[in-house]
């Protein structure tokens, strides 16, 4: 805005009698194409000014006007040769030329050419000290720029075959956890409409493509409800592939210029899109969802007050209720003055990739990597370097599960958009996740359960995922990061909660998942639940910190059932004489029952027990036998 300000303000001058012409018939040529510049009928514009230059070839104003378009179109290569043009007929005619020079010397990629032309704009002295800070500011992102482009980092792109790519625009590609089904945007053309430029319109539908025998099949539309006459884009799919979110912008539903819808598909197929109401969306623009693996964050671009830039990146958080927190900003880490967006948070619910404008790039929107370092920190950015970004817009990445095999949208042939795969550098990779899966039921009757469950970390106590198995059958298919312990709880209404732990040490693909079934208990006078996540040190009744998840569910099922009188009960193995092993188990039965009334007060149905090694569950005939032994049951014992 700033350069079209010079450059008109100057070109207003010219009109004054003083433009680069005697030709009257040229002068009038180009006044028709300054008057169509201002309505943006570009056309119009290189029409007027082919005439003008016709007349007098050597008109530079002609030349100044025509970079002006071509900057504004993004075409900077035009631009740049345009201005080289300028150069050569008269370099002292405007005196900014060599600082737009520079610039689009940047915007195309050529930053050794740009830092001198812009040295050489400071060099003149004739420019104000404003204009010598931005010039100082482009020669440092040339510098920076040209740092990345000589230290190139492996790339192969491989586009993604005929099923998806063709003469159309194809981009913002979203994936599913599996990695066999893809959603992306395409360009269509509407030959039924033109824009103010004369050209046909163009409007977006999502399409659908799935991986069958090593390719990706022909793609085709997802249809209504989801596709309209209007825009749909910047889509991602859920890890289930069961919800949509996507971007629409001027509905009638709408809160502002862009909002950010829903959509779930079932048997019956895709529901109507939800807008996801004012506190998602505002009077301003949001765009570009990103669901969490969990569902339970949603990450978006948004230019709504509060922000740091133009468009910034920001996260909401969904309560237990089902309802969202009102949207944070990621901060001065993430988000810088200019524009960022098209973010993707990787199945470990840690890694952040994201579009910037303003962060250290080769140009124009370039893709960075980030990762949480707490519940709200977030790692300095890293480029993910030359040539997978360049001085061309880069946005839309996404990651496939085994955190290698990237996809995004290029203009890499052709000039079209089209959807390429690619090997992640090392350096830029997420940690490698692994699948969890399994069915939740009734102990009893075996019937399917649509259970809430909670996967945490044993060596952090964060949650990791916090959903919901599908209502049909009750199954559940998860990632989570290799290489550490877990607590998975598991609760419905009517039901004991069940609670279990599990290392994650290796990698176990969607055909071969790590199987864990949970079977539930009804809630009556009787039953029992081993807290199998309760721990405690060897030969001691100190309850280690590891089991702070278990004991924090056990609170809150006792809280939330005052009807009922529980027993907490303590059990050893037969290891040692059967004085120590009473004595032993009573006092771990005392300190998980101490921490609860600690919690809740003593004004609770609750005791506590310890039966010592008189109630095996299983022979003391092997380490695994005994480790079963050792345990810390909560049992119904009453009703009121």
């Amino acid at each position: 805005m700033l350069l079209f300000f010079i450059l008109s303000y100057s070109l207003t001058l010219f009109a004054q009698n003083r433009y680069a012409s005697r030709s009257k018939k040229a002068i009038a040529y180009y006044e028709k194409a300054l008057g169509a510049m201002q309505l943006n009928k570009y056309s119009e514009v290189f029409e007027n000014l082919k005439l003008a230059q016709k007349k007098d070839n050597k008109f530079t104003d002609v030349f100044l006007l025509r970079a002006e378009v071509y900057r504004q179109l993004n075409d900077f290569e035009r631009e740049a040769k345009t201005l080289e043009h300028v150069v050569a007929i008269d370099p002292d005619y405007f005196p900014y030329v060599f600082f737009n020079l520079g610039v689009a010397y940047y915007n195309s990629g050529e930053y050794l050419k740009g830092i001198e032309s812009l040295e050489y704009f400071i060099n003149q002295g004739k420019a104000k000290p404003v204009s010598i800070g931005r010039a100082q500011n482009y020669i440092l992102k040339c510098k920076q720029a040209q740092e990345l482009k000589d230290n190139p980092v492996p790339f192969e792109p491989l586009s993604l075959g005929n099923g998806i790519n063709n003469a159309l625009d194809q981009y913002w590609p979203s994936l599913s956890l599996d990695g066999k089904t893809m959603v992306y945007t395409v360009m269509m053309v509407d030959s039924t409409r033109k824009d103010i430029f004369g050209n046909f319109a163009h409007q977006e539908d999502f399409y659908k493509s799935t991986f069958n025998e090593g390719q990706w099949l022909k793609g085709v539309p997802l249809g209504a409800p989801i596709n309209t006459s209007g825009n749909e884009g910047a889509q991602q799919l859920s890890a289930d592939g069961k919800t949509l979110v996507f971007t629409g912008c001027n509905r009638h539903d709408g809160f502002g210029n862009c909002d950010i819808y829903i959509s779930t598909q079932s048997e019956a197929g895709w529901s109507i899109p939800e807008n996801m109401g004012p506190v998602i969306n505002s009077r301003f623009s949001e765009k570009q969802p990103s669901l969490s693996p969990d569902g339970r964050k949603l990450y978006f671009s948004s230019n709504r007050p509060g922000g740091i830039g133009e468009m910034d990146i920001w996260v909401a958080e969904r309560l237990p209720d089902g309802f969202w927190k009102q949207p944070v900003n990621l901060g001065s880490i993430i988000n810088t003055v200019y524009d960022e967006g098209s973010p993707f948070i990787f199945a470990d619910n840690k890694s952040l990739y994201f579009s910037s404008l303003g962060h250290v790039g080769l140009g124009m929107n370039d893709i960075f990597f980030s990762k949480q370092t707490d519940s709200s920190g977030w790692s300095k950015p890293v480029n993910l370097g030359y040539p997978i970004n360049s001085h061309r817009d880069e946005i839309g990445l996404v990651i496939a599960k085994d955190g290698r095999t990237a996809y995004f949208a290029s203009t890499l042939v052709g000039g079209n958009w089209d959807i390429y795969q690619f090997d992640m550098p090392l350096e830029v990779r997420p940690n490698p996740v692994s699948y969890v899966s399994g069915f939740i039921f009734d102990a009893d009757d075996h019937r399917s359960l649509a259970a809430e469950f909670q996967l945490l970390s044993l060596s952090t106590g964060d949650t990791v995922i916090q959903t919901k198995a599908q209502t049909d059958d009750g199954s559940y298919l998860v990632c989570l990061p290799l290489g550490d312990d877990y607590a998975l709880n598991v609760s419905h209404p009517n039901y004991l909660f069940r609670s279990v732990n599990f290392s994650l040490n290796q990698v176990h693909e969607a055909s071969q998942p790590y199987l864990l079934n949970i079977g539930l208990n009804k809630i009556q006078v009787g039953k029992t639940i081993v807290l199998e996540n309760v721990f405690f040190a060897k030969d001691s009744f100190n309850i280690l910190p590891q089991s702070l998840v278990e004991l924090n569910k056990i609170v809150e099922f006792v809280q939330f059932n005052p009807k009922l009188h529980f027993e907490i009960g303590g059990h050893t193995d037969n290891s040692g004489s059967e004085k120590y092993n009473q004595l032993l188990s009573e006092k771990r039965a005392e300190a998980v029952y101490n921490f609860v009334i600690g919690k809740l007060g003593t004004n609770i149905n609750l005791s506590y027990k310890g039966f010592g090694q008189s109630k095996p569950v299983a022979p003391n005939d092997t380490p695994e036998n005994r480790a079963k032994n050792r345990r810390t049951e909560l049992k119904v014992i009453g009703e009121k």
